[in-house]
């Protein structure tokens, strides 16, 4: 993901776990407060469930996400 990318506000179909490689990201609810989520951090994000996804560190993050369904983005 670039530096300084936000994501719209996507569902996925599945559940997803994801884990952060490099870089500083934020997952959170579209009203929700930031909360830093430094290289080796870890979320869960449900499936269904409208969110905001973002790279908020000065180079690019990279994360790994795990999910038991194909991988959709749903608007």
């Amino acid at each position: 993901m670039p530096a300084g990318y936000e994501s719209p506000t996507p569902t996925h179909t599945d559940d997803y776990w994801a884990v952060v490689v490099s870089g500083v990201m934020v997952n959170k609810n579209p009203d929700g407060t930031d909360l830093p989520l430094p290289a080796g951090s870890y979320y869960f994000q449900r499936g269904g469930e409208r969110h905001v996804t973002k790279c908020i560190s000065p180079n690019e993050c990279v994360f790994f996400v795990s999910q038991d369904g194909k991988f959709d983005f749903n608007k």
